[in-house]
This record gives structure tokens, sequence and C-alpha cells, in this order.
């Protein structure tokens, strides 16, 4: 995923001041130790006169469970501002989870990261132009 929104940042037109953030999180999620890839870009208000920020996320996490592995992946952003067509607020452009045996829990997880890595268009939904 990193050379997919690194991609994005270079292809597209990103608001002045965006910055792209990659992210190996090792974190607990109910109770249950999980590895993820977080990929996110953070964009100021097109407002001057607002301090807020918009985010785009991808994300590609592991939950591993005593007998099954929670995997899951996401693309979604959180709007501070009208982007593109879309309202300010949470928007999901791409989810899946699914519990596996570990012995298949990274081929889910790469299925599912190929599967975001294919949403190209997302930007062009937020307004974003090609360069």
């Amino acid at each position: 995923m990193e050379q997919f929104t690194t991609d994005l940042l270079t292809r597209f037109d990103f608001p002045e001041d965006t910055t792209l953030i990659h992210q190996t999180r090792i974190e607990e999620t109910a109770g249950a130790p999980s590895i993820g890839l977080h990929h996110s870009f953070v964009m100021p208000s097109r407002s001057s006169a607002s301090d807020e920020l918009s985010e785009l996320q991808f994300v590609g996490r592991i939950s591993v469970g005593a007998m099954q592995c929670s995997v899951e992946g996401k693309a979604q952003g959180f709007l501070e501002d009208v982007m593109g067509g879309l309202q300010p607020g949470l928007h999901v452009f791409f989810e899946a989870q699914e519990e596996v045996g570990i012995a298949e829990a990274l081929d889910k997880l790469e299925l599912m990261v190929r599967a975001i890595c294919g949403l190209h268009d997302i930007p062009i939904a937020l307004g974003i132009r090609l360069r």
C-alpha cells in the first residue's frame, strides 16, 4: 500500500500542505494483538478560518485470536469540508473483514490490500484532479 499511496500523492494535485503518513501499528484490539498497515493523507481545511483536518485512510490489519484471525481492509475518508460531491463526515470507499484460520490470514490480507490498491479513483471522488 505504501507504493500505491505514494503514487496517488504524485499523480494527483492534493491540497497544499497535504501530508502522507505511512505507519505500521502494533495494537491490542478487543483483547487480541493486531498488526496493521496504516497509510493516511492528512489534508488541511480549505477554509482559512478553520484548523480542522480531513483524512483519507487506507488500512490493512490482522488481529490474532486463539484459533482464528480477523483480517480487515478499509479505505475511508473523514471529511471536515465538502470535497468533490461528498459532504463532511465519514465516507467508506471499501471495507472488508473476515475471520480465517491463522494459515490463511496473510493470503486474505494480501487480497484485501490488492483490492484497496485498485481504488485509483478515490481522489477524483474528492474533487482532486490529476496533475
